[in-house]
């Protein structure tokens, strides 16, 4: 077929032209959609659809041609588990050429396409889990082969033991900005942001832009073989943003993830101008009133659509304290991002037990956030999510926090 071409090369050729020619990327996937959807109607159960099995002619993305039929099964119903495995596939070979909006746009347009038997949410978030899970499985495969070279980050080849990366990221980059975090946290620099009893997170430069580099160490020391060889924290992580990103949750991009049999590394993107909400809370407790008041007004905002994104999203968050929240300006508004991707679950409906957890550990540790802007957060909330609505809430959040810190006292 002179003059074709694949759909995953002309998405990914549109999104490096910028955001004019990256706005139709949504548009041009239609078709294929609708050529998947028509497929599993049929009864057809292509097995292998890919970005690279979908042929435009002419490079017109109305113009879609489906190849490499050797494995379609065909003769029974296509069940939601194999459409949900189908459609995986596809947009996991897609995901350089669209955003995370896009993504979740086009599950919708197929489910809005197909006749399913389940809840649409439900559909969404179980092929957005597979997608990360599809990525994980393939870093994980080479993560483990590389491993087994060597048990120090200096030994290691360039090119060795990196996941999946950003585009237009090279190696000796990534390694040379880690070999300069690891010889921040030695000698204890500037550079260090925070040091916990298993990780440590130090910044490092990386060209034009500088990168937040988490060392998890004794990562490897177990007892079994085996589960030394497997993605470690830094790779569950890593699976984490990329997941956080694909259902459009703020938080700083991942990068890459390193395991060795020692330990592991996760590098994400550092956000220069942001600021602990735990570090924000104290410098507010030495400002004026007139300059606390819109401070309170516009980080209370930037936390609750941070929490009722993530609520909405069904992703459970294990420790949701002022730390692990960011808050930077972004286009002239407060945004508040999440920076701790350890202990994330997803696929999961938030219990309002959870929610109140959750609204406990924001307040947890916070002095300087004075009560009515803490109500404002949950009043704020309670516009998203009506589980909140229920009568009773607020004073249970706040026995929860009084309960959190007698317990941190005593």
């Amino acid at each position: 077929m002179p003059g074709a071409r694949p759909l995953g090369g002309f998405l990914e050729d549109r999104a490096s032209g910028g955001d004019a020619a990256r706005a139709g990327g949504i548009e041009a996937l239609a078709p294929t959609l609708n050529v998947l959807a028509r497929m599993h109607a049929a009864g057809f159960h292509h097995r292998d659809f890919h970005g690279g099995n979908v042929l435009l002619q002419h490079g017109d993305p109305r113009d879609v041609v489906v190849i490499d039929l050797h494995r379609v099964e065909r003769g029974r119903e296509v069940g939601v588990r194999a459409r949900i495995e189908a459609l995986a596939t596809l947009l996991h070979t897609l995901r350089f050429g669209l955003r995370g909006e896009e993504i979740r746009e086009a599950i919708l347009r197929y489910a809005a396409e197909a006749s399913l038997g389940v809840e649409r949410e439900r559909f969404v978030a179980a092929v957005l889990e597979r997608v990360a899970r599809r990525e994980a499985a393939r870093i994980g495969s080479r993560s483990k082969r590389c491993a087994r070279e060597s048990t120090e980050f200096t030994a290691v080849r360039a090119g060795g033991c990196i996941g999946w990366r950003r585009r237009n990221v090279e190696e000796h980059v990534l390694f040379e900005s880690i070999a300069a975090a690891r010889e921040a946290l030695a000698q204890g620099s500037t550079a260090v942001r925070s040091i916990a009893r298993r990780s440590s997170v130090a910044l490092a430069p990386a060209r034009d832009a500088m990168w937040a580099v988490k060392v998890y160490d004794g990562d490897g020391h177990r007892r079994s073989l085996r589960a030394r060889f497997t993605e470690g924290r830094a790779g569950a992580a890593y699976r984490a943003g990329f997941a956080l990103a694909v259902r459009d949750v703020a938080a700083p991009p991942v990068i890459a993830w390193l395991k060795t049999p020692d330990r592991s590394v996760l590098v994400m993107t550092a956000y220069d101008d942001a600021t602990t909400l735990l570090a924000a809370s104290f410098a507010w407790l030495a400002a004026p009133q007139e300059q606390r008041d819109p401070a309170l007004r516009t980080a209370a905002i930037a936390v609750a659509e941070l929490l009722s994104s993530l609520w909405s999203a069904r992703v459970l968050v294990h420790d949701l304290s002022p730390k692990n929240v960011l808050l930077r300006e972004c286009d002239g508004r407060m945004q508040a991002s999440l920076c701790d991707f350890d202990g994330i679950r997803f696929g999961r409906a938030p219990t309002l037990e959870r929610m109140i957890r959750g609204l406990a550990q924001v307040n947890d540790c916070a002095p300087g956030i004075p009560a009515r802007a803490r109500l404002r957060v949950l009043a704020r909330l309670k516009r998203t999510l009506p589980q909140l609505r229920r009568t009773g809430v607020a004073s249970a959040v706040w026995r929860t926090t009084r309960a959190r810190a007698e317990k941190a006292t005593s």
